[in-house]
């Protein structure tokens, strides 16, 4: 997904998420953490023009903790 929004003139900024039995929390001191390309995107949206931000873990769930699908 990142190389994909790049290429069409996109800035990527990253939401590290833990995932939860009922959803998902954020860890306001884990996201500096450097996300490879083996994570998982959960979620796309909008942060401003020109910029995407992408809702990531490190852990493959079976349901989108974002979506619930």
């Amino acid at each position: 997904m990142v190389a994909e929004a790049r290429r069409r003139g996109l800035r990527v900024t990253f939401q590290i998420i833990e995932p939860q039995s009922d959803g998902f929390s954020v860890d306001p001191d884990r996201q500096s953490a450097e996300v490879g390309d083996h994570w998982i995107v959960w979620a796309a949206e909008p942060e401003r023009v020109g910029t995407v931000r992408l809702l990531v873990s490190e852990k493959r769930l079976a349901k989108n903790p974002v979506t619930g699908d």
